[in-house]
């Protein structure tokens, strides 16, 4: 859990809080960061999955009246929120994107493992997916004695904004269907085509086998490829 109030505050500061706004925070753990968070926003909905917290977290929120609780995983909930903050765990990171890529919110500032943010921002096969979806800026790196206990490895805050959907996102959201099924209803949610005209585009990118690929099989080369033409 993150114990220095400096941070703390830095990481309300990058999240540029408003009054108006709703923060989904993920992994509250005893609340130090959702405390911060709350006295910045409208309302705070705070996730976290340890049970041993959560009475603290339930005297948190009747003494701040704008904090929400929610006991459980973050992946099995929706997040729907203007912004997104949080010390996410690390063995479970990359799940967490790709939950976040089809999630609705602006802005988000999220404390990971150091290599984990390197590997967004270095051109690696998950950075280059996370890249149609999100802006994503590598902001710092966090010293080990910020949290209690002391984390095993090191770790940074990053700064994601969503980007519009388009229809290379939208495509890959379908990462269950073959890459002509997709594009077929990228289109027709994009570009609001019928699913006759959604088919005959398809067929004038003229991507050969690619079509007949399954999404989650796309290598990020191949990615560009359909990118380059769409």
């Amino acid at each position: 859990m993150m114990v220095d109030e400096k941070i703390i505050r830095h990481i309300c500061n990058l999240a540029e809080l408003k009054d108006s706004e709703t923060v989904f925070e993920i992994g509250a753990g005893p609340g130090n960061l959702t405390s911060e968070i709350a006295k910045h926003c409208d309302k705070v909905i705070a996730i976290e999955i340890d049970k041993k917290f959560e009475e603290k977290l339930r005297s948190i929120s009747k003494e701040s009246g704008n904090i929400e609780i929610r006991m459980g995983n973050v992946l099995k909930s929706d997040i729907k929120a203007d912004k997104v903050i949080g010390n996410l765990p690390y063995d479970a990171l990359e799940p967490i994107f790709r939950k976040l890529m089809n999630s609705d919110f602006k802005l988000a500032v999220l404390t990971v493992s150091k290599s984990f943010a390197n590997k967004l921002t270095a051109g690696s096969p998950l950075g280059v997916l996370c890249s149609y979806f999100f802006e994503i800026i590598k902001t710092e790196d966090i010293p080990r004695n910020s949290f209690k206990p002391e984390p095993g490895t090191d770790s940074a805050v990053i700064v994601i904004r969503k980007k519009e959907r388009g229809i290379i996102s939208e495509m890959l959201l379908q990462y269950d269907k073959k890459v002509k099924n997709a594009l077929r209803e990228a289109y027709m949610r994009i570009k609001k085509m019928t699913k006759r005209e959604a088919k005959q585009k398809v067929r004038e990118l003229k991507l050969g086998g690619l079509l007949s690929e399954q999404v989650s099989d796309l290598r990020p080369e191949e990615i560009d490829s359909i990118q380059k033409v769409v």
